[in-house]
């Protein structure tokens, strides 16, 4: 699959003095002959780079990709039509910057990246993202389709993962009546240690949590009676903060 990494510097912006690396993006699955160096420039001032953000997001999605905001410190992706936002290192999401997006009601695919793995990258990569292609085969189209529908989960650490509300997948919009009466499924295994603790969200409330202390999980959670409101998402916690399995939302319409 074709993707190209941009990479601008920002100077004299208002996110100079956290970082020259605030846009640092990934465009996933654009058209083979799409290659471009003109995301990937210094920018110096904030009008600049709100033109740079627009023109690039477009140009993305005008060649058939899907684009991903990378370990951002900041959240001004929250003002662009970014398909996914890269959790870097992996970690617990209440009061973060992307459960606030989507306490908003807006929608957005969690992803995680490698940056912070060096060499590792190569051969000893812990994070992953686990992608639903449904009854698709794995190709460009289907996987660009996948991460603008949010049918992602983002994990580090992980080996197995799958999430599902009855027949609803994560990024999926499900009627309030359904998820009322709705049931999760969470499996997963973690590359090594133990899964200590799952736990699930509904908007920014803590509605189940279980004790797993095991190298796996394969549980069901009933949702009936329990208080629903936004969306519910699913957090698999391993043997440290930054060891987990993080769920897109079910968003609840």
């Amino acid at each position: 699959m074709d993707g190209q990494e941009y990479h601008p510097f920002n100077w004299n912006d208002k996110y100079e003095h956290l970082s020259h690396n605030t846009y640092h993006m990934l465009a996933m699955g654009i058209d083979s002959d799409a290659y471009t160096a003109e995301y990937t420039r210094s920018l110096f001032s904030d009008e600049e780079i709100d033109d740079y953000l627009k023109n690039c997001v477009d140009y993305v999605h005008r060649h058939n990709g899907a684009i991903c905001a990378t370990h951002p410190n900041v959240d001004y992706w929250s003002k662009y039509d970014i398909d996914a936002v890269d959790k870097e290192p992996m970690a617990p999401l209440s009061g973060t910057d992307i459960e606030k997006y989507w306490l908003s009601g807006k929608k957005l695919a969690l992803m995680v990246s490698v940056d912070l793995f060096g060499f590792r990258r190569v051969f000893d990569n812990p994070s992953v993202n686990f992608i639903y292609l449904g009854d698709e085969e794995p190709c460009r189209d289907s996987v660009v389709k996948a991460v603008k529908n949010g049918h992602t989960i983002a994990a580090t650490g992980f080996s197995e993962a799958d999430i599902t509300m009855d027949e609803y997948l994560p990024g999926d919009e499900i009627p309030a009546e359904d998820a009322s009466k709705g049931e999760l499924s969470i499996s997963a295994r973690i590359m090594r240690g133990e899964i200590k603790k799952v736990r699930v969200y509904s908007g920014a409330n803590l509605i189940y949590s279980e004790d797993v202390n095991s190298e796996s999980v394969d549980m069901k959670v009933s949702l009936a009676g329990l208080p629903l409101e936004k969306f519910v998402r699913v957090e698999v916690e391993g043997m440290n903060k930054h060891w987990i399995c993080n769920s897109t939302p079910f968003y609840i319409k």
